[in-house]
């Protein structure tokens, strides 16, 4: 069945008491009707980018075979709801999606202000596509909404039915501006050095904005295609809340899944690039296996979740011996855990445990984030930050790293790195480069940094470059 021939099924279809569900969302009860049907589909990329419902929001797990797209919305929370099914329909268990901010501290060199805040939505239209092209497609219709027959037709006729193809975008560079940039980056890497030696601070998450400008607009699904192809070990994800504005990435970070009571999550962290060569990739694979200050900073991730699953789970376990991870440029010490959650803890719960873990904010957790608050010069936002979908059945969220905020014709590249004692300031940018080399493989774009004109930049004019 085509699409086309999926969306006269679902015209033709008159919602039922077997459709409908209704969830207790933060003490409310919702009743609504799901619709589905299934359909073949190729390429949903090319597909979403002649859509114009939104909010939309696409991930696509690291395995690679099951995508999830959410399309309008139905019903929304500015928080992780408290989800109980307490009506079942037909299918699978509808989903709400969305995510939180790093932090709830929020300062005025903000470039999210224009963007969807914080919150989980229910959508009108969910897609379920397997690695077989086998979508299913569902419609959400409130149970007391007016004259639902008209509602569903005028929501299909919102659907776009084309596909539209993408173009490379990068053709189109003009110039670069890094926050902090080099010389600050080393300060600030020094700053966070010296503050090891005289307080309780271990580690700490420095992190970077690098603002891309463009000639022309830069369209969120030509980036989504790019970082499609290249996706590995890595989930593929955007939130798009309307035209010419996205924030998007592929993410080696898995904040946590649950399958009813059964979660897994994963320690991530030490990094380096991959090789141009097979014995080059096998040589950097074994200096980070075997590298003092990699393993210390891995160490501080893993231990936090020794920490925080006994008291989140009746039993946990995690992998006898620490794996290797690569992605399409870089390659991350890894290491997953298994728990089975105590009844009375929530996907809130996990969520409020988990971020941000070592290898976001750095340990001891108080101390970092104080540092990261009073010390970066940009708002995190949803970078680092914990975004995914939950359902009563299950849910996930990954960690929105390895990620890019775009409106119009600016590319703003996120990227950070653990600093401990032996951090080297010089390497830690060159791996600040190493991890936004997805996004971007214009040599213009990576000139040395000795050439490169890096305006003089502090908080007081980060506001003016931000909203330019």
């Amino acid at each position: 069945m085509s699409i086309h021939a999926a969306s006269k099924k679902l015209l033709e279809t008159t919602p039922t008491n077997e459709q409908l569900w209704t969830y207790k969302l933060n003490d409310q009860d919702l009743s609504f009707y799901k619709i589905e049907t299934t359909f073949k589909f190729e390429d949903p990329i090319d597909w979403l980018s002649s859509q114009s419902l939104y909010p939309l929001l696409l991930w696509k797990n690291k395995e690679g075979n099951k995508t999830h797209i959410a399309l309008s919305s139905m019903y929304s929370c500015d928080s992780v709801p408290k989800i109980e099914c307490k009506k079942r329909g037909l299918g699978h268990f509808p989903q709400l999606f969305g995510g939180c901010y790093f932090s709830k501290d929020i300062t005025s060199y903000n470039i999210w202000n224009n963007f969807t805040k914080p919150g989980f939505f229910l959508p009108e239209v969910e897609l379920q596509l397997d690695n077989k092209g086998i979508c299913t497609i569902s419609l959400h219709i409130l149970k007391n909404q007016e004259n639902i027959t008209k509602h569903i037709e005028s929501l299909l006729e919102r659907l776009k039915f084309t596909t539209k193809s993408v173009k490379s975008f990068e053709s189109n560079f003009m110039d670069r501006v890094d926050l902090p940039n080099y010389t600050n980056w080393c300060t600030l890497v020094q700053k966070a050095l010296d503050t090891f030696d005289r307080t309780p601070l271990q580690k700490v998450v420095l992190s970077r904005s690098s603002y891309f400008s463009f000639r022309e607009n830069v369209d969120p699904f030509e980036v989504l295609k790019k970082l499609s192809d290249s996706a590995l070990n890595s989930t593929l994800f955007a939130w798009i809340p309307c035209k010419d504005t996205a924030f998007l990435g592929a993410t080696p970070e898995k904040l946590y899944t649950r399958e009813g009571r059964n979660i897994s999550t994963e320690a991530v962290a030490g990094t380096r690039p991959r090789g141009q060569t097979e014995h080059e990739d096998h040589s950097l694979c074994e200096e980070l296996k075997h590298n003092n200050k990699e393993a210390r900073e891995f160490t501080f991730v893993s231990h936090f979740f020794d920490k925080a699953l006994p008291k989140l789970c009746e039993s946990y376990s995690r992998d006898d011996k620490t794996k290797v991870s690569k992605t399409s440029t870089v390659q991350h010490l890894y290491d997953s855990f298994t728990g089975l959650l105590k009844e009375e803890y929530s996907d809130k719960d996990l969520i409020e445990t988990f971020h941000p873990t070592p290898a976001m904010g750095g340990t001891p957790t108080d101390l970092a984030l104080t540092f990261i608050q009073e010390n970066e010069l940009f708002f995190r936002g949803y970078y680092a930050s914990p975004l995914g979908w939950i359902s009563p059945e299950k849910s996930e969220f990954f960690v929105g790293i390895r990620s890019a905020f775009i409106q119009k014709t600016r590319l703003v590249l996120f990227s950070g790195g653990g600093i401990v004692n032996g951090s080297d300031p010089t390497k830690e940018w060159e791996e600040l480069d190493y991890k936004i080399s997805q996004f971007i493989s214009n040599k213009k774009a990576y000139a040395k940094r000795e050439s490169i004109s890096y305006p003089k930049v502090g908080r007081d004019n980060y506001s003016r470059i931000a909203t330019s």
